[in-house]
């Protein structure tokens, strides 16, 4: 049990050292990824409107809109008013 503590105590900084160099490359990944996305910059719209030329727009009767994308209700589906939110308001 003592050469088991006694390896582990040694071995201990050198999995901080390669955690650490995982969790870097990690950050610096995600970092690339947004520094290239499309949505760098764009206007992130509450609920029950949706992104249209850079501006939030109320969601129109017959949809629903959450996170900047507008949803047409089911067939023979639609809303009762207009900034619906949810898919289960589609009647």
């Amino acid at each position: 049990m003592k050469q088991i503590k006694k390896r582990l105590k040694m071995f201990t900084p050198a999995i901080l050292v390669i955690l650490g160099a995982i969790t870097l490359m990690l950050i610096m990944i995600q970092r690339e990824h947004y520094e290239n996305s499309p949505a760098k910059n764009k206007v992130i719209c509450p609920a029950g409107k949706y992104l249209e030329k850079d501006r939030c727009v109320k969601c129109p009767v017959g949809y629903y809109c959450t996170y900047n994308n507008k949803r047409m209700c089911p067939d023979g589906t639609t809303t009762t008013s207009t900034g619906t939110v949810y898919y289960h308001d589609c009647h």
